[in-house]
C-alpha cells in the first residue's frame, strides 16, 4: 500500500526542472525543503508529506490529489479547503472525517449565505454558531428561530436592533429584552410613538428622553 501511495505521489508532485537543491540537507530539513518546493514524493516524514499534498492540492485545484494523503485528519482538512476554493458545497459529503464536514457545512453556508446548510452540521454549538451568523449577516431575523435558548434570544435581539426591525423585538420571550429592543430601535429611528410601546415606565420614559435628545442635537 505504502508503494502505491509513493507511486502515485510521484505522478502528482512537482519536480525540479535543474539539480535537486535539496540533497544537500539532511532528515528533516530536507523534507521542509521538499514541502517548500512541494516535492511531495521525496518527503519520508509522513505528517509533513501529508501537509504537502493538502497544499499541492490547492495549488493544483484538483480534489482528487488529496486522495493521496494518508491521515483521515489531514485528507479531511485538504477536502474541505477544495470544497471552499471551488465553491461547491456537493464535495462535503465525501468527507469521512467529522469535524471537516462539520467545517465543510459551516464555512460554505456562511460564504453564501444559505442557512440550509447549517442544518447539516453535526456539532449543536457550531450549528448555532451558523445560523447566528448568517442571520446577521443577511439582517433576517426568521432565522434566529432556528436557534434555541439564550442564544436565540441574543440573535433575534442582535439582528432586530441592528436593522430597527420593531416585529423583530416583539419575537423576544423576555419582556425585559423586548423593551430594551424596543428601546433601541426608537432611538435609532427617533420615534416616540415607537417610545410608547415600551412596558416598563422607567424605561419608557428614558426612551423619550434620548428619542428628545436626539432630535433637539438635530434641530441645532
Amino acid at each position: 500500500m505504502m508503494l502505491f501511495i509513493s507511486a502515485c505521489t510521484l505522478n502528482s508532485s512537482n519536480t525540479f526542472t535543474g539539480p535537486d537543491i535539496c540533497t544537500q540537507n539532511s532528515s528533516i530539513a530536507k523534507d521542509n525543503c521538499y514541502y517548500d518546493n512541494l516535492v511531495c514524493s521525496k518527503i519520508n516524514n509522513t505528517q509533513i508529506r501529508d501537509s504537502c499534498v493538502v497544499e499541492l492540492a490547492k495549488q493544483k485545484q484538483d480534489i482528487k490529489v488529496c486522495n493521496l494523503v494518508t491521515t483521515d485528519q489531514a485528507k479531511g482538512s485538504c477536502q474541505e479547503s477544495m470544497a471552499e476554493s471551488k465553491n461547491d458545497h456537493a464535495l462535503c459529503k465525501d468527507i469521512s472525517n467529522t469535524y471537516w464536514q462539520d467545517n465543510c457545512h459551516f464555512n460554505l453556508a456562511l460564504n453564501n449565505h444559505r442557512d440550509v446548510y447549517c442544518a447539516l452540521i453535526t456539532n449543536s454549538e457550531q450549528k448555532t454558531q451558523c445560523y447566528n451568523k448568517i442571520a446577521t449577516a443577511t439582517g433576517n431575523e426568521l432565522i434566529c428561530k432556528f436557534i434555541s435558548g439564550v442564544e436565540r434570544e441574543g440573535c433575534i435581539y442582535k439582528v432586530s436592533t441592528t436593522t430597527s426591525n420593531l416585529n423583530g423585538c416583539k419575537d423576544l420571550q423576555d419582556t425585559l429584552n423586548q423593551d430594551a429592543c424596543i428601546l433601541k430601535v426608537a432611538q435609532a429611528t427617533n420615534s416616540s410613538e415607537t417610545c410608547n410601546q415600551v412596558k416598563y415606565h422607567d424605561l419608557k420614559r428614558r426612551c423619550n428622553e434620548l428619542v428628545a435628545e436626539n432630535l433637539q442635537k438635530k434641530k441645532a
